[in-house]
């Protein structure tokens, strides 16, 4: 027996005809008759007795019904239930950003946001690479630079410092520089001032070897604050207020701003900014 059918019995048992019941249930009345057909050649049993007045139910047909209707209730209570549902987002969400954002500071929080959506995978796309997203390379990115142009939402939700960091118990031996001049030039510009016309100890082209170099006593080296205060083997050249202080720029496509999936990400980051922030400022 189809289930379905048992949608049309109920229609034209209150209806009589097929007509009235083909406009309650939206269907043509061959297809009713049909339907109702094909139930009775499942139950083995007739259901109505037809006559030009329409369609009367037999006295199996009245029992039929009897049963019938807290079917179509509990399916009314069903589609209540689903529309009053919290929808749990499902699928992918792609973040970009810096890598040392990505490994230093989102990676080891991401297991709340997987407890609290276990059906999103997020795809991390980290590194200095600024992908766009208005050709879908990313749904999210975390930025420490104001796009321009674009039909992008862009939010500042936070701020990133930057101090200078050298070997607990080390003194100065020169400072490292950038290989590359990174997206942000003051950062770049920053440690080339302390050179003081010498040439730097080393260049390379993240915060992640220049971490290391620190710690092997190659010299200073301006780091994210959010790396340097956790490496118990580092210390601020100069303490205090961070020496350089970025703003922190969560942006997404005005067309994915209610996706739920995306949604689901940029509400978990903007209350993991905000819970962070002292951390991320440099000011913890």
């Amino acid at each position: 027996m189809d289930w379905e059918d048992v949608r049309y019995f109920v229609a034209v048992a209150r209806a009589g005809t097929a007509t009235g019941a083909a406009r309650a249930v939206n269907a043509s009345p061959s297809t009713v008759i049909k339907r109702i057909g094909d139930l009775e050649k499942a139950l083995g049993h007739l259901l109505f007795d037809r006559s030009r007045a329409g369609y009367a139910l037999t006295e199996f047909g009245q029992a039929v019904l009897g049963r019938a209707e807290p079917f179509e209730l509990a399916a009314h209570d069903i589609v209540r239930l689903a529309e009053g549902a919290p929808t749990r987002p499902t699928g992918r969400v792609r973040v970009s950003t810096t890598e040392s954002l990505a490994t230093w500071w989102l990676v080891p929080r991401l297991s709340a946001f997987q407890e609290r959506h276990p059906g999103l995978n997020v795809e991390l796309l980290a590194g200095s690479e600024v992908l766009s997203l208005t050709r879908r390379e990313t749904d999210i990115a975390l930025r420490l630079a104001r796009p321009e142009g674009g039909d992008l939402l862009v939010r500042r939700v936070g701020e990133v410092g930057f101090a200078g960091y050298q070997r607990r118990g080390g003194g100065e031996n020169g400072w490292l520089c950038f290989h590359e001049q990174p997206a942000q030039s003051a950062i770049a510009r920053f440690p080339e001032s302390r050179l003081k016309g010498r040439e730097p100890v080393l260049r390379a082209s993240d915060f992640a070897t220049h971490q290391v170099a620190v710690r092997a006593g190659l010299g200073c080296a301006l780091l994210p604050c959010f790396m340097g205060e956790i490496d118990p083997d580092l210390e601020r050249v100069t303490p205090g207020a961070p020496e350089l202080v970025l703003g922190l720029w969560l942006v997404v496509h005005r067309d994915l701003r209610s996706n739920p999936r995306v949604k689901a990400m940029i509400d978990f980051l903007v209350d993991l900014t905000h819970s962070t922030r002292q951390e991320l400022a440099g000011k913890a």
